[in-house]
């Protein structure tokens, strides 16, 4: 059973021998926490854990050829303790909402198809 996972979810897998070792091969291991994995015969419950790769974690700057590599695909922002990250993101918003045109031009197509509905489908 995985971390998170509703009690009675449950993943079969085959223990295989490898070299005259059985082996249980379980790949998806996703978040870390305990895994708990039950054998029928004989009946067992054994756990294991897993812990994030610590270089996914790695708090270490980033070399400044590797920020100029990503900041060709994406927005790089340099943090500093005077950084307002909401202005930030505000001001690198591109381009415009249009709803409220879309809506006042949906609004006046109704309108006018309401009105030429009226005006056409008067007695003769």
């Amino acid at each position: 059973m995985a971390p998170g996972a509703a009690s009675g979810t449950r993943d079969l897998r085959r223990v295989e021998l490898v070299s005259g070792t059985p082996v249980l091969s379980y790949d998806a291991t996703d978040k870390a926490g305990i895994y708990e994995v039950s054998i029928a015969d004989p009946p067992t419950v054994l756990k294991f854990a897993v812990q994030p790769d610590p270089s996914e974690s790695s708090m270490a700057e980033l070399p400044a050829e590797e920020v100029t590599a990503l900041g060709l695909v994406a927005a790089v922002q340099r943090w500093h303790p005077t950084l307002n990250l909401r202005e930030w993101v505000e001001k690198a918003r591109v381009g415009a909402e249009f709803w409220l045109p879309i809506l006042i031009a949906v609004l006046a197509l109704a309108a006018l198809e309401t009105f030429l509905a009226q005006y056409f489908s008067r007695a003769k």
